[in-house]
């Protein structure tokens, strides 16, 4: 009888332990994915940070600014819950949820904001690419509506064909200042068609007089004809890359 308890004892032990085991192992890994999450949350709103300070004040729709600090905000969450002891995520919080009640006190801004050199319009056209991917990403996991999907990538748009239409005035001014003025008119004339034939909103009539008046002035100058849309199409290359670049604004972003 006595060796029958001292078998039983040793087995009562050795499942002791292993559960004890388990349970260490089970801790362990929990504990490891709960670190691997705060890092990757971590990261997610140092994106979104990194997006919202490489745009200029004002140059983002509301929409859009209310949709970035929605997502820093709901990034924040996640890490109170995951690690409520870190007092810098709730001061985060609050920064983030004050900025974006501010936006949406503040009234839709119909001034456009215009960027001051071709190498800030290439950063501002590489941030608004990210943002896309992340629009479409939001709405591949259903967490936007199709209303929103359209609403935000046409926006999107609008912006990355205004830093077109800029570039194109900016080359016609630098034509004009190396006393070339055809090809100033054929910039202008470029900016244009292409503001026309994409934008619809009415808001656009000032800046479509404002090229209308560089046209007629450089025609009188030059005595050549305004170029066709048809003409000016041929060159609109830029702009219908990345009018036709869908599939390539869809790869896997970083801020997901």
């Amino acid at each position: 009888m006595t060796s029958v308890y001292i078998a039983s004892g040793i087995i009562i032990v050795l499942i002791i332990v292993l559960c004890y085991a388990f349970m260490i192992q089970t801790v362990a890994k929990k504990r490891e994915q709960q670190q691997r999450m705060i890092q990757i949350l971590e990261q997610r709103i140092k994106n979104f940070s990194v997006l919202i300070s490489g745009f200029p004040q004002g140059y983002l729709p509301k929409e859009l600014n209310l949709l970035i600090y929605q997502q820093l905000i709901d990034a924040t969450n996640q890490l109170i819950q995951l690690n409520s002891k870190e007092t810098r995520y709730r001061e985060e919080l609050e920064i983030y949820s004050r900025e974006h009640a501010e936006i949406q006190r503040r009234p839709p801004s119909t001034k456009r904001v215009k960027l001051n050199s071709p190498k800030q319009s290439k950063e501002v056209k590489q941030y608004l690419t990210e943002l896309n991917k992340f629009v479409h990403r939001l709405h591949k996991r259903s967490k936007l509506s199709s209303s929103e999907f359209d609403n935000y990538t046409a926006q999107i748009k609008q912006l990355v064909l205004f830093i077109a239409v800029d570039n194109y005035s900016a080359h016609a001014q630098a034509a004009e200042s190396s006393d070339k003025p055809r090809m100033a008119l054929h910039y202008y004339t470029l900016a244009k068609n292409l503001l026309t034939k994409e934008v619809k909103d009415k808001s656009m009539k000032t800046q479509v007089d404002a090229l209308n008046q560089h046209i007629e002035r450089l025609q009188k100058l030059t005595s050549v004809p305004e170029e066709t849309e048809a003409e000016a199409d041929g060159d609109n290359g830029n702009w219908d890359q990345f009018n036709s670049d869908g599939d390539a604004w869809k790869k896997k972003a970083i801020y997901d």
